[in-house]
C-alpha cells in the first residue's frame, strides 16, 4: 500500500512556535541568528533580517559574542543590498554607546592633559630641559 505524503506546513510552523515559546529570550536569539545565517540577503528577506536582527539587539541580558554576532549579521545583509555605509555603521557603533566607552575616553583625554601639562611644568620651570635644535 502506498505511503501517502501529506505535508501541512501550518503544523511546522505551530511547532516552531511552540518550541520556542519554551525557551528563553537568549536561547531565542540564538535560534534566530541560526536561522538568519541561511537567509540570501536579498529584497524582502533583507528587512526581515533588519526587524529580527533589531529585536534580538533590544534583548538587554545578551552576552557581547551574542552582540557582535548579530550586528556582523546586520552589516552582512547591508552589504548584500549594496549599503555598505551603514554595514559600517551596525558593526562599529559609537564609541559613547556602551557605558564604559566613555569613560574610557575620559580618561584618554586626563592622561594626554597630564602629560601635556607636566611637559609644560618642567620646560618654562627648569631652562636646562630645553632643547635647542
Amino acid at each position: 500500500m502506498p505511503r501517502l505524503n501529506v505535508f501541512n506546513p501550518k503544523i511546522l510552523d505551530a511547532s516552531i512556535r511552540d518550541i520556542s515559546a519554551c525557551l528563553t529570550d537568549n536561547q531565542k536569539v540564538d535560534l534566530l541568528l541560526y536561522a538568519i545565517k541561511s537567509l540570501h540577503f536579498e529584497g524582502r528577506s533583507r528587512i526581515v533580517v533588519e526587524n529580527a536582527i533589531q529585536s534580538c539587539l533590544q534583548v538587554s541580558t545578551l552576552a557581547p559574542e551574542t552582540v557582535a554576532r548579530a550586528r556582523i549579521l546586520r552589516a552582512r545583509a547591508r552589504i548584500g543590498a549594496g549599503s555598505h555605509l551603514s554595514a559600517q555603521e551596525g558593526v562599529f557603533p559609537f564609541p559613547f554607546a556602551f557605558p564604559f566607552g566613555f569613560l574610557f575616553w575620559i580618561l584618554v583625554f586626563l592622561v594626554f592633559f597630564a602629560e601635556v601639562l607636566l611637559y609644560f611644568t618642567f620646560y618654562f620651570t627648569f631652562p636646562a630641559f630645553r632643547t635647542t635644535g
